[in-house]
């Protein structure tokens, strides 16, 4: 269940203290917040708790190899994510990050999706199968 205590995308946005490049956020579209970030360059661990969101959190990574640590729902997952790896927090879920010193620049693409229009989508794709499904069996 979604409640208002929950932390928004911009919220987020806004405790990440990163460079935002680029976002989708004037183009008005609904259930979808795509935003790019720049990670800097830094000789310390970076470590951070995020509470509970109220949109499913997408990070798709576009730079470097990097190891990372996170945890969610009581477990620890501890990998080496290259570009393209995705990593998909659910709504409602706190997490903890924590990833190692590095010496160039990361580039991160945070993609939110409303939990409502993620359901929609997902019941109209299961009432088409069904359908499909149907059709098969009645031949």
């Amino acid at each position: 269940p979604m409640t208002s205590n929950l932390m928004s995308a911009i919220e987020l946005q806004q405790r990440l203290n990163k460079s935002l490049v680029s976002s989708s956020q004037s183009l008005g579209w609904s259930g979808v917040l795509l935003q790019q970030y720049q990670y800097p360059s830094s000789a310390t661990v970076c470590e951070m708790d995020v509470p509970a969101l109220s949109e499913h959190w997408l990070n798709l990574r576009l730079g470097h190899p990097a190891h990372l640590t996170q945890k969610r729902d009581g477990r620890l997952h501890e990998s080496l994510i290259h570009r393209g790896h995705s990593i998909f927090t659910p709504a409602g879920q706190p997490s903890y990050w924590r990833g190692e010193a590095s010496d160039t620049d990361e580039t991160m693409l945070h993609i939110h999706l409303n939990p409502s229009l993620v359901k929609y989508i997902l019941d109209l794709k299961v009432k088409q199968w069904r359908s499909i499904i149907r059709s098969y069996l009645s031949l």
